[in-house]
């Protein structure tokens, strides 16, 4: 049997950090997908090709324990670039043991290449490894039993994989953005190993145009996340009431947004940005680096409002509006400053799964 899986990325449009810590956030998904196909073949081996991240084929074997033995042993270089493949392969396999349920040998194709700023071969930020990571749980469980999984315990099985490839740090909103598919508000109300977390599926509010640009050069979520874990255990007091302004404007922004207030949203985004700045101030990093400054000021004169999506640093900003005219007149400012707009659009839909038994197509964000 062959399966195909098509999960979109997302983009962040308020509440970055606060999440972390039970504020709600929106987030959207957009129209990049990571790929996964998987084929059962007469091989006695598993065959894994990524092409978007140089691997062009390795084969290999699962031993007794469910760990991954290659044929030939990879370079330095390419076993770091498969380190999210296999915590999360193992874990699927795992996780599918516990049900009594085995795979064969198969041939693996990852493709992220949606993800990848191409001119630079430089990662947009755009949730690439959570996307993959839901990709490829989804894709096994299918391939295995022939069925989709649930979404919600897609949703956690696909998080507490994410979560262990990426040192027990993240929201999770970045998987349920993929699992769930839509603008999504998100919230965690409990925390791990207890997770819950809340998911509302909204509407883009009529009268809010938006502008996603590329900043020009990737950044490490994970890095910026741990040094403001390490600015929580230092300085509690700060952290308190910076975090108390992130949960007040996030939820604001997210109530806005609901109740299509589109003036209450951009007031939101406009204070948002500020608290990320004074983040950084407090972490030592640049979250609001020159370039995410440079747009912002681009955006303020021209009568928009703009902040990063994401940890900060580079990646992608988004610029906001209440006027089609002033983003037009945006585009042409940050064309003349040397930025790059994205082609993304907001809300696509979820997980996408098809094979060739009936060409059966299966979207299973609403189930």
């Amino acid at each position: 049997m062959k399966v195909i899986t098509k999960v979109p990325g997302k983009l962040i449009l308020l509440g970055e950090y606060g999440v972390l810590e039970g504020a709600s956030a929106l987030v959207a998904t957009v129209n990049r997908f990571a790929q996964v196909t998987l084929e059962s073949t007469e091989d006695s081996t598993f065959l894994l090709r990524a092409p978007a991240i140089d691997i062009p084929g390795m084969r290999f074997l699962i031993d007794a324990s469910g760990k991954i033995q290659f044929l030939k042993r990879p370079l330095k270089k390419t076993a770091q670039k498969m380190q999210l493949f296999l915590s999360i392969f193992e874990y699927a396999l795992h996780t599918l043991k516990k049900h009594g349920k085995s795979l064969v040998s198969t041939s693996i194709l990852l493709d992220t290449s949606e993800f990848f700023y191409q001119k630079q071969s430089a990662k947009l930020g755009l949730g690439s490894s959570a996307a993959l990571t839901v990709a490829l749980i989804a894709s096994l469980y299918e391939h295995v039993t022939g069925r989709p999984q649930d979404a919600n315990k897609l949703f956690r099985e696909a998080l507490e994989a994410h979560r262990l490839a990426q040192g027990n740090i993240g929201s999770g909103i970045d998987v349920a953005a993929s699992v769930y598919g839509g603008i999504l508000c998100y919230k965690i109300e409990d925390s791990w190993p207890n997770f819950s977390a809340k998911t509302e599926r909204l509407k883009m509010p009529s009268g809010l145009h938006y502008l996603p640009i590329w900043v020009g050069k990737s950044s490490s979520t994970i890095d910026f996340v741990k040094q403001f874990y390490k600015f929580k255990q230092l300085n509690r007091k700060h952290y308190q009431t910076l975090l108390e302004e992130m949960q007040f404007w996030s939820s604001e922004g997210c109530r806005a947004f609901k109740q299509e207030n589109v003036p209450e949203f951009l007031e939101s985004v406009r204070a948002y940005h500020q608290i990320m700045e004074k983040l950084g101030e407090k972490i030592g990093a640049p979250v609001i680096s020159k370039e995410h400054q440079r747009l912002a000021d681009i955006s303020a004169n021209v009568g928009a409002v703009y902040k990063p999506s994401g940890a900060g640093g580079g990646d992608l900003g988004i610029a906001f509006s209440d006027s089609e005219n002033t983003i037009k007149r945006l585009r042409e400012q940050i064309a003349r400053a040397g930025f790059e707009i994205m082609d993304l659009d907001f809300g696509t839909t979820g997980i996408q799964i098809q094979h060739d038994e009936g060409k059966i197509h299966e979207d299973i964000s609403n189930s």
